[in-house]
């Protein structure tokens, strides 16, 4: 996930990696959005925030001109109507006479227009009479000091400007506005409330002003016009910051949202490889059985659980016997294909609670729980279950299943006696003849041990061959030739020893060397070592390959060719061979169904 700053995410190899903004297109676009709008918002910031407000024109239902004069005050000022306009004769019966115009902007002499962020005030009049300037006043209405019931208590907001005769328009502006020297006498308000305001104008005057001559003025309103800002250049550009603060706020919480899923979606994805890596460690990656680890582990537990409740069980050890033919003849596929259908099988028979394993190589294992476990006719199914043919390569596999059960606790009590008496029944039924069963009994211990080692010991060396066997091991090390040769040595005399060395072991040319001192520290006969060269190493006439040929040939070491099947004569090479081993395809095509001949050449 992409992150700025300190919103980072975890990439593939485990570690915090920044970001690439490319990968939020709906980020780039606010970006560019916000951006654009803030140049605009600048660039034309005069027309966005400049408002013009009518409060009055002729022919507008809203706003009520009526004549106002000094007559409230004892006065002696007259005014009449004359056309849309009103003419007023100021008399002199008071020391500060006037007459004029008043417009009415409040319905309830309580709620006017907020007129705080007016700038100017255009007022559209025409005046005719002998006076060189007239008052225009702003009345605002402030419970704090005005009363709906004393008129002269709303605060008067005044402005003396010049005039000449007939229409004109006086641009005003709202900063050279003062409050009336008279009111702020009579109200006697606190200093903080002597100051202009606009928050609440419910009346405009239009009046002859101080020194105004008397006799006869005409006035005639046609309309008043407010402009001002929305808002301060200040305020303004704090709301640009605010947005863009705004902004990045909103940016940085779905970095944290997003890294928090990258997070959490990194957490779980290690959970799951966790849990997966153990499921991997503990179970067999062919069949998904328990590994012999795990199997020993679990049926441990279960034993234990088991020998506490009272509660009794059976262990059976099965081993795959067709595995290492069906390996050599139609491929590992096909021997792996073998196994898995029988653990299929297997864990088809499995009831619940069972414990299922691949103890190593063909070898399988399961724990079945409950009274009647290990009953006989549970054991011959499960044998006849596991024996029964399947297609696979074209041909009818059977894997030749052996089975060894013993009862939990009578044959043992904890793993290792219980899976001992097993193994023990398993050799048994095989020694019987492959694909049957046996169960453990205490007449089967005498010479239990001497034969299943021995047995065992011949299962790791032998390899099964239609004229001898022939032991087969990867031989890279001179304590893995000693101890084969040793061992070889305790067998009887018609046992042969096959050899297979890697091709670097032949390119090497000390080989030969090696292999016949390690030989003759063993006290093996030279004549049972049968060293196995494939065709094609033969083929490349590597010289230390050749070199190390001769010197196993002069030393009295037999020699076998193996995966013959290009055609050349070894009777006319230099090397004498003992052995002729043809490739099983090469045998497939040459005798049909895959017959497997073995080529000896003696002398």
């Amino acid at each position: 996930m992409p992150a700025a700053g300190f919103f980072t995410h975890f990439g593939g190899d485990g570690r915090w990696q920044p970001p690439a903004l490319g990968q939020h297109r709906g980020l780039q676009l606010a970006f560019l959005l916000l951006l654009a709008a803030t140049f605009a918002a600048v660039a034309g910031e005069d027309r966005l925030l400049e408002r013009q407000q009518i409060l009055y024109a002729k022919g507008m239902a809203a706003g009520i001109v009526r004549p106002h004069s000094d007559q409230l005050l004892g006065g002696s000022s007259t005014m009449r109507a004359r056309g849309s306009g009103w003419v007023c004769t100021l008399g002199g019966r008071t020391r500060f006479p006037f007459c004029g115009l008043e417009l009415d902007l409040a319905d309830d002499d309580r709620s006017g227009f907020d007129l705080s962020r007016a700038e100017r005030i255009l007022v559209d009049y025409s005046y005719r009479g002998p006076a060189e300037s007239l008052r225009l006043n702003l009345r605002n209405f402030d419970p704090r000091y005005s009363r709906v019931e004393v008129p002269g208590s709303t605060k008067y907001n005044t402005l003396e400007l010049r005039v000449g005769q007939g229409p004109a328009r006086a641009d005003l502006a709202m900063a050279n506005f003062a409050v009336a020297g008279w009111w702020l006498t009579e109200q006697k308000v606190p200093p903080e409330l002597g100051r202009t305001e606009f928050g609440n104008i419910v009346a405009l005057q239009l009046l002859t002003g101080n020194g105004a001559p008397l006799g006869s003025h005409q006035f005639e309103l046609h309309g008043v016009t407010v402009e001002g800002r929305l808002m301060t250049q200040a305020e303004f550009y704090l709301l640009l910051l605010g947005l863009w603060g705004a902004g990045l706020a909103a940016y940085l919480l779905f970095r944290v949202a997003a890294a928090s899923r990258a997070l959490r979606r990194e957490v779980l994805a290690r959970q799951r490889a966790e849990e997966h890596a153990q499921a991997l460690a503990r179970h067999d990656a062919l069949t998904g059985f328990l590994n012999r680890h795990a199997f020993r582990e679990e049926l441990s537990a279960t034993l234990a659980a088991a020998a506490a409740a009272e509660q009794r069980g059976a262990v059976f050890l099965i081993e795959i016997g067709n595995l290492r033919s069906v390996n050599d003849v139609y491929g590992h596929a096909a021997g792996d294909a073998l196994l898995v259908e029988s653990a299929r099988r297997l864990q088809a028979s499995c009831p619940e609670g069972a414990i299922a394993g691949r103890m190593g190589g063909n070898e399988l294992a399961f724990y079945v729980p409950g009274e009647q476990a290990g009953g006989e006719g549970q054991t011959v199914e499960l044998t006849a279950r596991l024996n029964q043919g399947f297609a696979c390569s074209g041909s009818t596999l059977s894997p030749g299943a052996t089975i060894g059960a013993a009862c939990f606790p009578h044959h043992g009590n904890d793993y290792a006696s219980l899976f001992r008496a097993a193994d023990i029944a398993l050799h048994e039924a095989k020694r019987a003849g492959g694909g049957s069963y046996r169960f453990y009994n205490s007449d089967l211990e005498g010479g239990a041990s001497e034969r299943i080692a021995r047995m065992r010991s011949r299962e790791r060396v032998l390899k099964a061959s239609e004229e001898r066997p022939a032991f087969l091991a990867r031989a890279r090390t001179d304590l893995v030739v000693r101890e084969g040769c040793s061992l070889a040595a305790g067998w009887p005399a018609e046992t042969m020893l096959c050899l297979t060395l890697t091709a670097a072991e032949w390119q090497e040319d000390w080989t030969a060397e090696r292999i016949v001192t390690q030989l003759d520290m063993s006290g093996l006969d030279r004549a049972r070592l049968t060293v196995e060269l494939s065709e094609t190493q033969f083929l490349s006439r590597a010289g230390a390959t050749m070199r190390n040929l001769r010197a196993l040939q002069d030393a009295g070491i037999r020699l076998a060719l193996s995966g013959f099947r290009n055609g050349f004569n070894p009777a006319a090479s230099s090397i004498r061979f003992d052995e002729i081993r043809p490739d099983l395809a090469f045998l497939s095509g040459a005798f049909g169904g895959g017959e497997r001949r073995l080529f000896d050449r003696r002398g």
